[in-house]
């Protein structure tokens, strides 16, 4: 499940990330692990470099 569809099933339930993949993960959807997922995302974000 990507960071995307995860925060969006957490601010349409109104909770916070890591406890909306914790109900998911305990009803049997594979969430990933959410710190890896984070890092994950975050690698694709380009990064402005200063001239």
């Amino acid at each position: 499940m990507s960071l995307a569809q995860l925060a969006w099933i957490a601010r349409h339930a109104d909770l916070p990330v890591a406890l909306a993949a914790q109900y998911l993960h305990d009803v049997g959807v594979h969430v990933g692990d959410l710190a890896e997922t984070v890092r994950a995302a975050l690698a694709r974000v380009p990064i402005e470099r200063q001239a």
